[in-house]
């Protein structure tokens, strides 16, 4: 059965959490063979619930486990940005973003590399031909002014502050966020 239709479909807390099942969103354990039905999550009654329709996506995004990222590398970078201004962490693209006065600079991805906006001229001198910083994509569609750097392009403090400084630089010489 298709996924989407079945969550699409999926209007009481009870059909939500068999279509739960099916999709392997949320696997449960009834507690005993005559609780199979009821034995739904406490999170899909919020779900029954919520005033917002909820899409098969946004059930989907809600309750599929987060992205892991480098905690390590999050930490690297967090250290290095400690002296600027008006620094704030999101969670985002699978990873752990930081933004300087509302516009993304730099962002830890899952298997320890990172994405660091660099502007759209500067992109195409710094990709390489081994792999190690590419352009990123999102849907398939290429991001204009974004590297994905690989682990190993960051493995020293002396590396990893040549991507985070281009990505400052690159977003303070930005116009402010409103």
């Amino acid at each position: 059965a298709n996924i989407a239709s079945a969550l699409a479909k999926a209007s009481t807390p009870k059909a939500s959490a068999r279509a739960s099942r099916l999709a392997g969103v949320r696997p449960h354990t009834p507690t005993s063979s005559s609780d199979v039905d009821l034995a739904i999550p406490a999170a899909w009654t919020v779900v029954a619930q919520c005033p917002v329709p909820m899409t098969p996506y946004r059930i989907l995004r809600a309750y599929a486990p987060p992205m892991a990222y480098d905690e390590e590398l999050a930490t690297r970078i967090r250290e290095r940005l400690a002296g600027e201004p008006d620094v704030t962490e999101q969670r985002m693209f699978g990873g752990l973003a930081f933004l300087l006065g509302g516009h993304m600079a730099v962002a830890a991805i899952n298997a320890g590399g990172m994405m660091v906006r660099v502007g759209q001229d500067a992109a195409d001198a710094l990709v390489d031909d081994d792999g190690q910083a590419t352009v990123v994509e999102m849907r398939g569609r290429p991001m204009r002014g974004w590297l994905e750097v690989a682990a190993g392009q960051v493995q020293t403090d002396a590396q990893l502050a040549a991507w985070v400084d281009r990505g400052v630089a690159l977003v303070r010489s930005l116009p402010p966020k409103a």
